[in-house]
């Protein structure tokens, strides 16, 4: 398979002009080869296409070397299930602006305006990657399918925080791809007739737990695969290892409530019961 992208086929050319091949050559292309996703090969080259009726073909030709390092950056740091939709724009960035860092590419160029004034800007290729990102953000799931959704757009209603306005909840940091799209649907159930704030704790204990399987358990990547025994060593990974967490009697609760509204979307049985009364810590008495 031809992973090339020739800019003349681009711009409907037979061939690049004598005059303007001195300048960008004869056949200059894009590679995706080496990106470590299908996913991210369609993404990029979405990307790609659309640039090209925006922008003439010398500035194409300009942009490559930008193209070149994001490239280099999403196949060192990407996946083979990688999706430039998996992660927010924001983190993006943050992991290429570190990559870049460390290949000693500058985060910034200078320039001088008419004047003589020295200019300090971010670096191009930082410009281009976002640029990239904004055009794949637009998205045509469904709210409820994303990793990232805006409340206001979902067609429930939910009951909202009086005192701070929660706009987005973010199942990002749930880091197996089959436990959080199983997740999701447990929130979107518990969303419709609980507060807001008792979603956020839910999703609070899911990435904990999340993190903890990562880490014990790399084989379990969904809820099917949850038992009595995981949970008990998770249980006890809480009481004697974990230190993000003092007080688990709401945490708790709030994990048994979403992985038990998740069996009932998902008809996993595995799920209802998992977790026993007594393994809830009674709620600590308030000092008098």
């Amino acid at each position: 398979m031809d992973e090339k992208i020739y800019l003349r086929l681009l711009y409907g050319m037979e061939e690049i002009p004598d005059g303007l091949a001195r300048i960008i050559g004869r056949n200059p292309c894009y590679d995706l080869a080496g990106l470590p996703s299908p996913k991210l090969k369609e993404e990029i080259e979405g990307f790609i296409r659309y640039r090209s009726t925006q922008v003439s073909i010398g500035r194409m030709q300009g942009d490559k070397q930008f193209y070149n390092k994001v490239r280099r950056f999403l196949k060192e740091c990407a996946t083979a299930k990688s999706s430039l939709r998996d992660k927010a724009p924001e983190t993006w960035v943050k992991q290429f602006r570190t990559w870049m860092f460390k290949e000693h590419i500058p985060l910034y160029y200078r320039s001088r305006g008419p004047t003589g004034k020295e200019n300090i800007s971010k670096a191009r290729e930082i410009g281009y990657f976002e640029r990239m990102l904004k055009f794949t953000a637009v998205d045509a799931r469904r709210e409820e399918e994303k990793d990232v959704w805006e409340l206001d757009k979902l067609e429930i209603e939910h009951r909202e925080n009086p005192i701070k306005r929660v706009r987005t909840l973010n199942f990002t940091r749930i880091s197996q791809d089959g436990i959080r799209q199983e997740l999701k649907k447990g929130i979107y159930l518990n969303l419709q007739g609980e507060a807001i704030a008792c979603v956020q704790k839910e999703l609070t204990a899911a990435r904990r737990l999340s993190r903890y399987l990562a880490d014990r358990y790399p084989q379990v990547q969904s809820c099917r695969d949850l038992n009595r025994e995981i949970i008990e060593e998770y249980l006890t990974y809480l009481k004697t290892e974990a230190t993000g967490t003092k007080h688990y009697h709401a945490d708790l609760n709030r994990l048994r409530s979403l992985l038990e509204s998740t069996g009932q979307m998902c008809d996993y049985p595995n799920l209802i019961g998992l977790f026993l009364t007594r393994d809830i810590p009674p709620t600590p008495k308030a000092e008098s």
